[in-house]
């Protein structure tokens, strides 16, 4: 509900707002239209949400959670929206540290006075509100006196890039949840699944590092003379920094695991490891996928990422009948090196038609 409401246009605030501002000095019309885009996608979510109800319930096994799934649904909006917005006019502290402060605040709250899944989701969605009222007050503090004309060629401007999104978002989502549902299909025992699961959500552990730089990127384009000409030097200095952190945390948890003796993790740690060449590829794809976002080929990237997820589906049963766990790992290697050649040449070929 998240995904097809908010997920797949929070890209245009803080790539096409960033864009804006350097030009202009303001964003609040791309805030505006995306606001409009995300406010007639939750009225069609939510409405849908309402028919579909007892099937969903019936299949998903919420029955009398019906309330709970909507807060739960309403948070994660309020929230998409409130946590990028003052990043384009650079306010990045201020954006950074009120985050900080809402996410603290959640944190007492729960620790002292929540007791139970249904309170956290009823407090989880006041704190994100809460957090999107004080982040909506100081971007029109800023913004407020800056002059705002409707445009319908603006507004189907950022719909067209948002729509475009929605391939590379949901090719994500399956790239990140399709390989359990092969792993099931394929009757892997659910020890082996668990045990991937962990190993899988450390390598994910690190998507906070390719948020943070899903904000600096557009911004060293958007404020530079040679836009993305320079890029690709810092994107593989920042993929050798990572490789490390990478790599010090296998070990480092190896270690802490061998000094509790919890050894029945070990094999976490081993599909951790051979996960390693996939994370050198996501990253160079998720860093080069940023870049390209900021380009007029941003459609094109977004294909990657379809790509990039139909070769996991080809390749990934095949493989995880053959080789069980071992076998979806190989599969997911493969189809990120293919994503990261596809990524590479359009990289190059966007480098040429801007020399041109």
């Amino acid at each position: 509900m998240y995904v097809l409401t908010s997920g797949w246009s929070s890209g245009s605030v803080i790539n096409l707002g960033s864009r804006r501002f350097a030009q202009t000095g303001s964003y609040k019309d791309i805030v505006y239209y995306r606001l409009s885009i995300v406010g007639i996608a939750f009225l069609a979510v939510t409405a849908l949400f309402l028919v579909l109800r007892p099937v969903i319930e019936g299949y998903m096994k919420i029955g009398g959670m019906y309330l709970y799934v909507l807060a739960l649904f309403v948070g994660y909006v309020f929230y998409d929206y409130a946590s990028q917005l003052l990043y384009p006019g650079n306010h990045d502290r201020m954006q950074a540290g009120i985050e900080f402060a809402a996410t603290l605040t959640l944190l007492l709250v729960v620790a002292f006075a929540v007791h139970d899944l249904r309170t956290y989701v009823f407090t989880y969605a006041l704190v994100t509100a809460v957090f999107a009222c004080v982040v909506s007050m100081l971007f029109f503090k800023y913004f407020h006196a800056q002059p705002f004309r409707w445009s319908a060629k603006d507004f189907g401007a950022v719909l067209n890039y948002s729509g475009w999104q929605v391939i590379g978002v949901l090719g994500i989502y399956l790239v990140n949840m399709g390989t359990n549902y092969m792993l099931v299909a394929a009757h892997i025992s659910l020890e082996q699944i668990g045990l991937y699961n962990f190993a899988y959500r450390l390598y994910s552990g690190f998507s906070p590092f390719f948020a943070l730089f899903g904000i600096l990127i557009p911004k060293w384009i958007n404020s530079s003379v040679v836009g993305i000409h320079a890029v690709e030097k810092k994107i593989l200095k920042i993929i050798v920094a990572l490789a490390a952190m990478y790599l010090i945390a296998g070990f480092a948890l190896s270690a802490v695991l061998q000094f509790f003796e919890m050894s029945r993790y070990s094999g976490s740690i081993r599909f951790f490891f051979l996960l390693f060449p996939a994370f050198l590829l996501t990253s160079y794809v998720n860093l080069l996928n940023t870049v390209l976002a900021n380009t007029t080929r941003f459609r094109r990237a977004q294909s990657g990422i379809f790509l990039q997820c139909g070769l996991l589906i080809l390749f990934g049963f095949p493989l995880v009948l053959k080789f069980g766990v071992d076998g979806i790992i190989a599969a997911t290697t493969v189809a990120c090196a293919a994503a990261a050649m596809y990524f590479h040449r359009l990289y190059r070929e966007t480098l040429l038609q801007e020399r041109g």
